[in-house]
């Protein structure tokens, strides 16, 4: 049985994973919704507000400004980055699991804030080296059923969509001892 990441020369089968966007940061980044004939911009959505689109014909998604590490570094952190921080200095494993496309770009922006996250903990499910497919919520359980398979068999999860948290929860009835506690943001 593996018993968890060893960080720090502590091993652990406790895990707390945090999403980014609305949970541990809030940033000026905008989902735009385009106009797929014109190339026109038709509005533009709050990560909280795409969390409730219904996609609709004739639109495409332009997600840039989640790629852009300057909009990404002036985000105004939440009290769950200070829950984040209180938490890797006692040297509770942490992840970081997004939706967004560049998990170097991620661990970089901890690393910044001083906060030295495993890059096998930092997981941009949007990033092909994880080869993650489906919806969002469908790539977040896989890459939680990947961290359970390292080891991981007591989990909090904190994230500010409910179908990402139902997702992660169902996992407690398919796969045997292990805990997931959901915390919505």
């Amino acid at each position: 049985m593996n018993e968890g990441f060893n960080i720090k020369g502590k091993s652990s089968d406790k895990l707390m994973i945090f999403d980014l966007d609305d949970t541990l940061v809030i940033s000026k980044a905008k989902i735009k919704v385009m106009d797929a004939a014109t190339g026109s911009l038709v509005k533009e959505l709050t990560p909280a507000e795409y969390n409730t689109y219904v996609e609709k014909e004739g639109r495409i998604l332009n997600f840039d400004d989640f790629q852009d590490y300057g909009i990404l570094r002036k985000s105004k952190l939440t009290k769950y980055m200070l829950l984040l921080k209180h938490e890797y200095q006692k040297g509770t494993h942490i992840c970081i699991l997004t939706a967004r496309q560049k998990s170097d770009m991620i661990r970089e922006f901890f690393l910044y804030h001083k906060i030295d996250i495993l890059p096998q903990l930092v997981i941009a499910i949007g990033d092909p080296k994880w080869n993650l497919q489906g919806s969002t919520a469908e790539r977040k359980q896989e890459a939680i059923i990947r961290l359970i398979k390292q080891g991981y068999k007591d989990l909090t999860f904190f994230d500010d969509n409910a179908e990402n948290l139902q997702m992660a929860k169902s996992l407690e009835e398919s796969i045997p001892n292990v805990s997931i506690n959901t915390v919505k943001v």
